[in-house]
């Protein structure tokens, strides 16, 4: 009986501390002082990096799909977009970058963007080598922030294609976690949005 007691009372200082943590963080972030994001841009050099078209003609693999990689049974949590060996790859827009995580193949870079309301939103940038930026950078529509595979990476990642995993996120409070664990919709929509969707609504 004490044991349980004991138990019981750690895991909800547990789940307390959590709640704690991520309230913090939420408010962090609604609280960074961030240039606002007016306008959108693709994350390649394309001629028209606010066309709408060239994204679509870059598409492989959409948000949702089922993937049988880390956690057999998860959705596919962005857009992949392909692209050539080496291809530089751009923020989409004003932000920060707020965090550089994982490794060869799946190093990802996550940056915050604030929105004329108010309202903040994420996007991430995943497969990628060659990091150009650091955590705490302020960066914009220039800022490059890595490179696509060259064709060695891309034979040692065992990917089909080479290509950016791309993902528009409503919260960064699972620290880049659910982008493999997200079973059902319900909580992919409460982590992610769609980015042809996001993009269709803000650029033509």
């Amino acid at each position: 009986m004490p044991q349980f007691f004991y138990l019981k009372r750690l895991l909800k200082t547990t789940f307390l501390l959590i709640i704690f943590l991520t309230s913090s963080l939420s408010a962090r972030y609604e609280n960074e002082k961030i240039d606002l994001i007016h306008d959108f841009y693709t994350p390649f050099q394309d001629k028209k990096r606010q066309s709408y078209q060239s994204l679509k003609r870059r598409f492989v693999s959409g948000f949702g799909a089922y993937r049988g990689t880390y956690i057999k049974g998860h959705l596919h949590s962005g857009t992949d977009f392909k692209g050539k060996y080496n291809e530089k790859v751009y923020a989409i827009g004003k932000g920060k970058v707020i965090d550089i995580h994982l490794g060869f193949p799946h190093r990802t870079v996550v940056i915050l963007h604030k929105l004329e309301n108010g309202e903040v939103f994420f996007s991430s940038y995943k497969h990628i080598e060659d990091i150009q930026v650091e955590t705490g950078d302020f960066v914009d529509e220039k800022t490059l922030i890595g490179r696509l595979f060259n064709k060695h990476e891309l034979k040692d990642s065992g990917f089909p294609v080479c290509h950016l995993h791309f993902e528009i996120r409503k919260s960064f409070e699972d620290f880049g976690e659910k982008s493999w664990s997200s079973m059902n919709k319900k909580e992919l929509n409460q982590y992610f949005m769609n980015p042809m969707q996001f993009f269709r609504n803000h650029i033509k």
